[in-house]
Parts: C-alpha cells; sequence; structure tokens
C-alpha cells in the first residue's frame, strides 16, 4: 500500500494599481479611462502598487503517492530527473524545517562540482591511454 497525502488547491488575489497621468494620453475623442485600460492589458503601463488580499481554498482531495509522483513530474518539470526516493523526500518536506533537512541530506549525496570536474579530467585521460 502506498502513502496518502492530502493536496490542498488554492488561489492567491492581489490588488493591483496602474497611474497615468491624463496629459500622456492620446486626445483622440476616446475616454481617456478606456485608453488607459487597453493599456494596462496589453501590460504597457509599469504597476504602481500592489496588495496582497489573501488566499482562497478551491478544493481538497485525498491522493495516493504514484498519483502525487505523476503529477510531480508534468507540475515540476525541473525534478524530472531526480530519484523516486529524492522525490519522495521532496513530497515530505511539507514545512520549513522538514524541507532544510531534506537540502541538506540532498547535498550531502549530491557530488560537488569541483569534484566532478576532476572526476571527469581522469576518465577522460583514462579512456585515452586505453
Amino acid at each position: 500500500m502506498t502513502k496518502e497525502y492530502v493536496m490542498v488547491t488554492t488561489i492567491q488575489t492581489f490588488r493591483h494599481r496602474y497611474i497615468v497621468p491624463v496629459s500622456a494620453l492620446p486626445d483622440d475623442g476616446v475616454s481617456p479611462t478606456s485608453d488607459v485600460m487597453d493599456m494596462v492589458t496589453l501590460d504597457e503601463v509599469k504597476e504602481f502598487s500592489q496588495e496582497f488580499l489573501g488566499e482562497q481554498i478551491i478544493d481538497s482531495v485525498l491522493t495516493d503517492q504514484n498519483k502525487v509522483l505523476e503529477m510531480i513530474d508534468r507540475e515540476q518539470p525541473w525534478i524530472k530527473g531526480w530519484t523516486k526516493e529524492q522525490k519522495i523526500d521532496y513530497m515530505d518536506a511539507w514545512n520549513d524545517d522538514l524541507d532544510k533537512v531534506r537540502v541538506e541530506k540532498f547535498q550531502e549525496k549530491q557530488e560537488k562540482y569541483h569534484d566532478y570536474i576532476l572526476r571527469m579530467q581522469q576518465e577522460a585521460r583514462g579512456s585515452k591511454q586505453k
């Protein structure tokens, strides 16, 4: 039997404000408000301010480890090359303290870049001598 996980899906909401001087807009008879709304939609105006309004829970489901492993490859492509054990460690590190331990454990196993380069050079020399 595989381990079970609770998956909660949320949406975070932010309020953004944009400010454009009316004097900077064309005098084309179109409402300045309409012009600026179009400019914001086209991402032509820099953001003036932002406020986090909260996080809303959309749904929650009970799921098994195999489904989460499938989802992790689809939604987190940067870890697709990890081993199954590393992915499960990632899934089980559900808070900051556990994640810190997971990262330390992962780094212990990971070969340092300098050591990797030296090993590759030695392997290259060894294959040339054969």
